[in-house]
Order: structure tokens, then sequence, then C-alpha cells
């Protein structure tokens, strides 16, 4: 079995996930989308991270759509049997749809979807987990409501 850990490299979740695997002889690896970019793109995107949807508009599409070209090259390269999400990590529902039914999906969450202003399709992306898990049985109450599989 071979997994893909999409989470930041600096949180010690994904290590610990990725060592889970690898004690049950299975590959895992980490993919963490910040390593994709030069120290200035870095530099831009931290500095204007809270800057108003009239001005980012303007240049976020373009990063998180170039994330994802990534994401779906990696997991072309790879052919993982399950991908692990940790909260959305700028998956956009699209490449979610390409890759649906060829490996399995999971999210695992650290924030509440439906307030988290990280990204607009925190919730739309949750449709095509196989699996969501959540650290707090009210966001999975919630999670039930709207009509998720799992929460």
């Amino acid at each position: 079995m071979k997994a893909l850990i999409f989470i930041p490299e600096y949180y010690t979740l994904g290590s610990t996930i990725r060592y889970g695997f690898e004690s049950m002889q299975y590959e895992a690896k980490i993919v963490d989308y910040y390593t994709f970019f030069g120290q200035k793109v870095k530099y831009f995107m931290d500095k204007t991270a809270g800057f108003p949807e009239k001005v980012t508009r303007f240049y976020k599409p373009r990063y998180v759509e170039s994330i994802n070209q990534k994401y779906l090259t990696i997991i072309r390269n790879e052919k993982p049997d399950l991908i692990i999400i940790y909260n959305n990590q700028y998956f956009l529902p699209a490449t979610l749809k390409s890759i649906q039914g060829k490996t399995k999906i999971v999210f695992i969450l650290g924030d509440n979807p439906l307030y988290s202003a990280t990204s607009d399709y925190n919730l739309a992306i949750l449709y095509y987990a196989d699996l969501i898990v959540s650290p707090d049985s009210f966001w999975s109450g919630q999670l039930y409501k709207l009509g998720y599989k799992s929460g």
C-alpha cells in the first residue's frame, strides 16, 4: 500500500502518520505545497494572507491552481492507494473529482470546516471524501446533518 499525506512538513501529525504506515511496511510520503515555491512567492503569500478577497482575487486563484496541477502530477506519478489530506491544503473540487475512484480520499480535520476561512472550498471538497476524521463530535454532527458520508 502507498499513501500520500498532504500536510505541512512542520506538523508532527504528518510524521506520526507516516511512521505508522512505515511500521506496517507500507510506503508513505508527506506532500507539503509550501515546498513547491521559492522564497519570494512564500514571502508574498505569507504577507498577503489576510488581505481581502477583492485584492487576492488577482493572484490567489493562479497560486491555488498551480498547487493543484502539482498535486495531480505527484498523484499521477506516485499512484497512491490512499490520500490523506489535513484540512484542505488548497485542494480544489475539480482535482478531487479527477482522482475520485482511483484512490481512497481521507480528510483529517484540524479546524472546523464550517467556520474556517482558509479556503472557499472547505465544504465542497469534503463531498469527495471516503472518510472524514474529525476530533470534535459537534463538527461531526454538523457534517452529518449536511449530508456528508462520514464526519
